[in-house]
């Protein structure tokens, strides 16, 4: 599935199978993706804004240079994908937020 540059917007995804998708590039504003599977996904250089992640899975996935701004990814795992790059702005965290060693948390001082 080839959706480069693709505009997702004000919308709920859910039960859907991004699995090995290429979907660099693309743009989630204020939408809510539940049950999303993303494994082995091209995420690269994604745009994720005001966005409510609900078992969403990640394994594999390349978030190279992917934002996250103000996403509520309380309960994700992160863990087994790649982050390298990638940056979150105000995002709602948890303790169970899997991320491999490194990765970088920004957060905005306002």
């Amino acid at each position: 599935m080839k959706l480069i540059g693709s505009t997702f917007t004000q919308t709920t995804l859910k039960d859907i199978s991004f699995t090995k998708a290429f979907l660099s590039k693309a743009t989630f504003y204020r939408c809510s993706l539940i049950k999303i599977d993303f494994r082995a996904a091209n995420l690269i250089r994604n745009e994720f804004t005001d966005v409510i992640f609900s078992d969403v899975t990640f394994a594999g996935a390349d978030l190279n240079g992917a934002s996250f701004e103000n996403c509520d990814l309380r309960g994700q795992d992160l863990g087994e994908a790649n982050l390298d790059g990638t940056q979150f702005f105000g995002c709602l965290l948890d303790d169970s937020v899997k991320m491999m060693v490194g990765a970088i948390v920004r957060e905005s001082l306002s």
